[in-house]
């Protein structure tokens, strides 16, 4: 009786689960940084293919290691048209970590990852392949100890 409870409890679970997955997420990638450092002028570069016009939402995925030495990191965010022309251009700071020097994020090992909303309401007006190209904004050029840096794109 025990088994076939557990067993029905977990087949529940399992299945909300795979339901409650509703996000609208239209793009997702993340690029991996070099070990020699993200200099400013290596941009990461997202072209997204839209097939549907309106407002989304962008976050951030971040990976760092527990050596950063910052508690925060800036970007420059740059969104092109299909056209080739700058619709958007923004300076963005992301906190990392506490005043205390926690991370912020999850970790393993000496890895920590974040996830970050960046900007809401970003109106795309019209369907065809946009570029998102985030150039780290710091002091340091290069700058050390970033892993990989992606987007997610989701449609309100």
């Amino acid at each position: 009786m025990f088994r076939k409870t557990c067993l029905f409890s977990g087949v529940i679970a399992i299945t909300l689960f795979l339901f409650s997955c509703t996000d609208s997420s239209v793009y997702n990638n993340t690029l991996t940084i070099a070990p020699k450092g993200w200099f400013s002028n290596d941009k990461a570069v997202y072209d997204v293919k839209l097939d549907q016009t309106g407002t989304y939402s962008i976050y951030l995925n971040l990976r760092h290691t527990d050596d950063y030495k910052y508690s925060n990191i800036f970007f420059r965010m740059y969104v092109k048209n299909p056209d080739g022309k700058h619709q958007t251009v923004r300076i963005i700071e992301v906190k990392l970590a506490e005043k205390d020097g926690r991370w912020l994020g999850s970790g393993s090992g000496k890895l920590v990852a974040r996830k970050v909303f960046l900007t809401d309401g970003i109106k795309f007006s019209q369907a065809g392949s946009y570029r998102i190209e985030l150039e780290q904004y710091m002091r340091d050029d290069p700058l050390k100890e970033i892993s990989d840096v992606g987007i997610e794109l989701i449609k309100k």
